[in-house]
């Protein structure tokens, strides 16, 4: 039997495991980008063709606001905290139908 809530639960879940594999692969990445190892740094490279379209674009539009260039720190948190953000709030909504 099938349950009218898992079936409204199912697109949040999906959502959220999005978001919780990119917030993964995104702190992989930035510890690999730290270490001094040819394999890491491979790997590293590999992960940042996944994860770095969005701090990218975040960059693109917070310095379309003002004249000042950005510290190349804000967008990744800027991303960092929007997904955990939202990953709270989808969890939340999900309790809350369930």
């Amino acid at each position: 039997m099938i349950y009218t809530t898992n079936i409204l639960v199912i697109p949040f879940l999906i959502v959220l495991w999005s978001i919780d594999l990119y917030l993964i692969l995104a702190g992989a990445r930035l510890i690999l980008g730290r270490l001094r190892n040819p394999r890491a740094a491979r790997l590293s490279s590999v992960l940042r063709e996944f994860t770095d379209w969005m701090p990218q674009r975040v960059a693109r539009w917070l310095s379309t606001r003002g004249r000042r260039p950005i510290a190349s720190w804000i967008p990744w948190a800027t991303v960092i905290v929007i997904g955990l953000v939202t990953r709270h709030l989808l969890v939340l909504a999900v309790m809350r139908i369930a």
